[in-house]
């Protein structure tokens, strides 16, 4: 004697069908959710790398034009004999305007200890109010303490 099976109880293959369309709804929210994740993620990505090349190329094209300025003031020294302040100031304001981020062009010698007195001595020849100094704690200008082997005076800014 076989035993039929008894069917199952409408109820119980209803909860079946009902969880087998949660699973896959479920299944499909976290791939769906995780398709989101990574198109978000590779565009916020590819924002980033194009602003940043951006940055990169504006930041790139001042730093060569100032070198260019730079160097054109390098050859501006070494045709001349003798630059005045005046050539200098000239020289340097018309570069000045070109470049926003950049405070000053200055012209500094390297003049060593022994050397200090000469230089100041030369330098008011031109220029008699030449004076030495330094910025103070408070960033006030006082007179330069002789105390370095090596000393950057500015002639010309």
């Amino acid at each position: 004697m076989t035993r039929k099976a008894k069917p199952l109880p409408f109820l119980v293959k209803n909860l079946i069908a009902i969880g087998v369309i949660v699973l896959l709804g479920f299944s499909f929210l976290l791939l769906a959710s995780r398709w989101l994740e990574t198109t978000e993620h590779q565009y916020a990505e590819e924002r980033f790398n194009d602003v940043s090349m951006r940055y990169l190329l504006r930041v790139t094209g001042d730093v060569e034009r100032f070198i260019d300025d730079v160097n054109q003031l390098a050859t501006f020294f070494s045709l001349s004999e003798k630059v005045t302040r005046f050539e200098f100031e000239h020289f340097a304001m018309s570069n000045l305007v070109k470049h926003g981020g950049v405070q000053a062009f200055e012209y500094v010698q390297i003049v060593k200890h022994e050397e200090l007195d000469s230089f100041v001595e030369i330098a008011r020849r031109e220029y008699s109010d030449y004076s030495l100094t330094e910025k103070a704690p408070d960033s006030s200008l006082v007179p330069l303490t002789r105390n370095r082997d090596v000393y950057y005076p500015i002639l010309y800014a």
